[in-house]
């Protein structure tokens, strides 16, 4: 079986942030891609939302795979930390990052889908190690789990 990693799910929607014109038309949807491995008939989806932060002039991706939670800014240099909380609760923070991505270790991930699944919004940060912070933004996170059983967009491995 295989599944999305984090890095190459992010990698595909974070190479020059092209899906930045598909968060634009729509800024409260989340944006879905999921694939069906035609040999296991397993499906993995991949499903992100962005918020523009206006101090930063950037967005700031929450991406979610089946088991992990990235936050990806668009900028230059490696990113240093990322944190996140849903609905003013427990606070998370990680320092497993690459380029402009940050992500959970699958414990964590999994806790911070389950808060996602029922929440309203969530606080995003991104800090890159030139000490540049995107964030906090606030991002509506209502719709996850109803997205994700109604994918926009399916194909095969």
């Amino acid at each position: 079986m295989k599944k999305f990693s984090l890095a190459s799910a992010l990698a595909i929607l974070a190479i020059g942030f092209g899906f930045e014109t598909e968060v634009a038309a729509q800024p409260k949807g989340w944006v879905v891609d999921c694939k069906t491995d035609r040999m296991t008939d397993v499906r993995s989806c991949l499903i992100a939302k962005a918020v523009w932060s206006e101090a930063a002039r950037q967005y700031l991706m929450l991406a979610i795979t089946d088991d992990r939670v990235g936050i990806v800014a668009k900028g230059t240099g490696s990113g240093a930390r990322a944190r996140i909380r849903v609905d003013g609760g427990t606070l998370f923070e990680t320092s497993d990052c690459s380029r402009g991505m940050c992500s959970f270790d699958r414990e964590k991930s999994i806790e911070i889908i389950k808060l996602i699944e029922d929440g309203r919004r969530a606080l995003i940060e991104f800090a890159f190690q030139t000490g540049q912070v995107v964030g906090p933004e606030e991002i509506p996170i209502n719709g996850y789990a109803e997205a994700l059983a109604k994918p926009g967009s399916t194909s095969s491995k």
